[in-house]
């Protein structure tokens, strides 16, 4: 099942419980670690226009209006994952989401998220997938795709300078490794694409 977001009613009692329950357990910052300058999910401001994540909010803070869509389809094992990656991506920011409910076996199957966050600059895209493993655990993986005024090789060397090179993909696609996170640099016109992109296990 495919949708846009735009919040709504009729939450079950179970999952309004769940909703609460998360409310007071959720984290307000994820614990991967990453060097400063390029954060894994979820340390400091990410590149170029990114936007930052959220302040740190009291443990009862509102549950996000991704999660609570999520809960609401019956996805639960991955509550508190992408409350963490939503929250991550989109906080303190003007966004919109298209939401990808699994068909069948909701708390079984893959969730995604495609999401559009206003910027200073031009907006960026993310994306982000869910999907419980065995355990009652949750991995995630997630892309924020945006695009520079500038020469990739300026936005390597400002932005990005404690990354290390890394392996092209083939050509024109050249690669930085910053631990967990992985910056891919893609020549466009004058500017550049910059992606982001982090698997959470």
């Amino acid at each position: 099942m495919n949708s846009s977001f735009k919040g709504g009613q009729g939450l079950s009692a179970e999952a309004r419980t769940f909703l609460i329950i998360l409310a007071l357990l959720a984290c307000p910052a994820l614990v991967f670690a990453a060097p400063a300058a390029v954060p894994a999910v979820p340390a400091t401001a990410p590149a170029v226009a990114q936007p930052k994540p959220a302040s740190p909010a009291p443990a009862a803070a509102a549950v996000s209006a991704i999660t609570e869509a999520a809960v609401r389809g019956g996805v639960l094992t991955c509550a508190k994952r992408i409350e963490q990656v939503a929250k991550y991506l989109t906080g303190g920011t003007q966004s919109g989401a298209f939401l990808f409910m699994p068909a069948k076996q909701p708390d079984q199957g893959v969730f995604s998220a495609s999401f559009e966050i206003q910027s200073a600059g031009s907006p960026i895209y993310a994306s982000a997938s869910f999907s419980p493993v065995s355990g009652g655990a949750c991995e995630a993986v997630y892309d924020a795709v945006e695009y520079s005024t500038r020469a990739c090789a300026e936005v390597q060397r400002t932005t990005f300078q404690s990354a290390k090179p890394a392996t092209p993909v083939k050509k024109d696609i050249g690669v930085l490794n910053a631990g967990p996170v992985k910056i891919f640099f893609m020549p466009a016109g004058g500017g550049c694409v910059v992606i982001r992109k982090e698997v959470i296990n």
